[in-house]
């Protein structure tokens, strides 16, 4: 075995061990404080720089080289990820370890218990006279809140245009929450391929006001289930309500949410058409005021006569 690890002249030499090389940590950056991994039974330098953790190392090619990574809390791994893919390894779990070897030097990326987060594909913020013409959102479908656009904070002006969205959660949405005022927003000729929700504005909590959103000349070609955890259910999973539009205010005294105008209609549909296919929907403005402060809860939803909302447990 050589061993080398000193400073010669400001160079720092790598640490030798049999047919593995590791390199020292740089001084500036600290150690891992949630992995450990070991190379043929020899302890390897972690880096955490930037929210990630990584080693550099070299490796004899030819023979299987073992990896040994483990996490330093003790939490058992119950998924992991070794990209790229298509390497050839038999990777296997072991209480709080991954093991697997490997016969060829790769640049790898493991990710373990990594949670899945939500994924909203566009969102304007705090954007004013902003155009988007001819988008296509193709969103994935493995995350839970997956939105085409999500249209947020302090926005003005903005315009959607001959756009197509096909995602998990909703196809076009101003929201979620509306903590500073959003003004003058346009979707228009546009499509939703397949969407749980189709388009609409979610003011769940914010006192601030969301005016002049207009949804003109939309189609919305298909409405598919989406399992979720419901948290009024205790977290059991259901399956979340279909909806070609909805448009949700509701109090929340505990976030700051808006106390709401009672008398009057909030939001006003105006249909272009009878047909699902094409539908202009013009809203009013859903104003605060100080008068509806008893108001405790208030949600609305604009639906066609023809009901698309499916809620029906899903065995676990």
């Amino acid at each position: 075995m050589l061993l080398k690890n000193s400073r010669r002249g400001g160079i720092t030499l790598a640490t030798v061990y049999g047919d593995v090389v590791r390199y020292p940590r740089p001084s500036i950056y600290d150690k891992s404080a949630h992995f450990g991994l070991k190379v043929d039974g020899i302890d390897m330098y972690t880096v955490s720089y930037a929210r990630y953790d990584y080693v550099q190392l070299s490796m004899d090619e030819g023979s299987p080289t073992e990896f040994r990574i483990r996490t330093l809390d003790k939490k058992l791994i119950t998924s992991y990820t070794i990209a790229p893919q298509k390497l050839p390894m038999n990777a296997r779990v072991e209480g709080d370890e991954l093991m697997f070897s490997i016969k060829k030097a790769h640049y790898i990326i493991v990710k373990i218990n990594d949670k899945k987060h939500s994924f909203w594909a566009v969102t304007p913020i705090q954007a004013e006279e902003a155009t988007f013409t001819n988008l296509k959102i193709l969103n994935r479908f493995d995350m839970t809140q997956d939105d085409g656009v999500d249209v947020v904070e302090s926005t003005k002006d903005v315009f959607f245009d001959d756009c197509l969205a096909w995602t998990d959660c909703y196809g076009y949405k101003v929201g979620q929450d509306v903590w500073e005022d959003q003004d003058t927003v346009t979707f228009q000729n546009s499509v939703v391929y397949s969407a749980a929700g189709g388009m609409g504005i979610d003011h769940k909590f914010g006192t601030a006001t969301a005016s002049h959103i207009t949804f003109r000349n939309m189609d919305i070609e298909g409405l598919h289930e989406r399992v979720s955890k419901d948290r009024a259910l205790g977290g059991s999973r259901a399956m979340t309500r279909l909806r070609w539009s909805s448009y949700y205010v509701q109090f929340k005294s505990a976030c700051g949410g808006p106390p709401l105008k009672a008398a009057g209609s909030l939001m006003t549909p105006k249909p272009e058409s009878t047909g699902l296919e094409r539908d202009q929907i013009a809203l009013n403005k859903a104003r605060s005021t100080k008068q509806a402060k008893a108001a405790s809860k208030l949600s609305v939803f604009l639906r066609r006569r023809r009901d698309y909302s499916v809620a029906k447990p899903v065995p676990t």
